[in-house]
């Protein structure tokens, strides 16, 4: 995750924790006033506390007996230029929204270096607390999160709580925030199934198979579980997607998070295996608005990485129709229904040829 991050706003949080003065230390009567001007009756001054703070978080989701909010400590790593997680600061019941957040003091250990100041910086998200043991363990569901950070700033008093907005995947500047006085988690809704189907306009070459392929296999990766490979009869096509992808077509993305990248395809079946290799012929790939189309199915984020990346790109547990898939541009998910009028073509999709 990018470390690129602007403050948009002061948060505006309840202050847990201040400094404490103390009474001025009695004089010993035994001085004079000329003994002590180093001094003199001035109050030595004491460093106050750093401060915790509360914060009401949001969501635009219901809450549940299972559900918990948690806050990620992290810390910035100058090398990579990456934000690295710490620990799990604190985790939250939810029963309903809003919830009021606690956030303790940092300690000393909790300070890092955040490129051109000192603090600490906490990720928030929703999780499903499937054994009950109030944190969040391996395989249990992110069910909402945000780019919205609660951060510390050490000025080496007390401290100064500020709401961060973060730069997730570094593709743009963060825009312009108003002041506000919470948090709002976006939740993930889940599309296990996607319809899609369109025509194909591929001229002289007359293609004997329709399939579904993984860009690693139309790479030469050996792949199981194709989706779908059978005999083009003519005409319109139309397919359903109502299951996830076996596991082996699920590999890490550039986006570090795992997804399954399928493209429809048009070939002639060279070889006459009767069924895609390298050494077919595509004649047809699929189009959505002149742009190379494309599926990406996202499993379910049980990781932060994972639900920060699907929450910053769009992706919904299931499957997901993109445009520009394999391009060097971040894939961009599109409206379902354009899905439904997609063009299978050698010509008229710009960039194919960057597969």
């Amino acid at each position: 995750m990018s470390r690129s991050i602007v403050v948009l706003a002061v948060l505006g949080l309840t202050l847990t924790a201040c400094g404490k003065s103390e009474d001025k230390p009695a004089k010993d009567p035994g001085t004079t006033d000329t003994e002590d001007t180093d001094i003199g009756d001035t109050d030595v001054p004491t460093i106050p506390e750093r401060a915790g703070a509360s914060v009401a978080v949001n969501c635009d989701c219901s809450g549940g007996p299972d559900l918990r909010v948690g806050l990620m400590l992290t810390e910035y790593d100058a090398e990579t230029d990456d934000v690295v997680y710490v620990r799990e600061y604190t985790s939250t019941a939810a029963p309903s929204f809003p919830v009021d957040v606690a956030i303790p003091a940092p300690e000393d250990d909790d300070i890092s270096s955040l490129d051109e100041f000192s603090g600490a910086l906490f990720l928030v998200y929703l999780y499903e607390d499937l054994d009950g043991d109030g944190v969040h363990g391996t395989g249990e569901p992110m069910v909402a999160t945000t780019a919205s950070s609660p951060t510390f700033l050490d000025d080496g008093v007390s401290g100064l709580w500020v709401l961060l907005e973060l730069d997730l995947i570094g593709d743009e500047d963060p825009g312009q925030g108003l002041l506000f006085s919470g948090i709002d988690l976006t939740a993930f809704s889940p599309t296990p199934t996607l319809d899609f189907g369109g025509t194909l306009d591929v001229g002289a070459d007359t293609p004997e198979r329709l399939a579904i392929a993984s860009l690693a296999g139309l790479a030469g990766t050996p792949m199981t579980g194709r989706l779908h490979d059978d005999v083009y009869t003519g005409g319109p096509f139309a397919f359903n997607l109502d299951a996830p992808p076996d596991p082996s077509r699920i590999t890490e993305s550039e986006l570090t998070t795992e997804v399954a990248y399928e493209v429809p395809i048009a070939y002639i079946d060279t070889d006459g295996s009767g069924a895609y290799d390298v050494d077919d012929e595509v004649v047809g790939w699929g189009c959505t608005d002149d742009r190379p189309f494309g599926l990406i199915y996202f499993p379910q984020p049980v990781t932060l990485q994972a639900a920060l990346v699907g929450y910053a790109v769009g992706y919904q547990p299931g499957w997901n129709p993109v445009a520009a898939v394999g391009l060097e541009e971040a894939p961009e998910v599109i409206d379902p229904a354009a899905a439904q009028s997609l063009v299978l073509s050698a010509t008229a999709c710009p960039g194919v040829d960057d597969y």
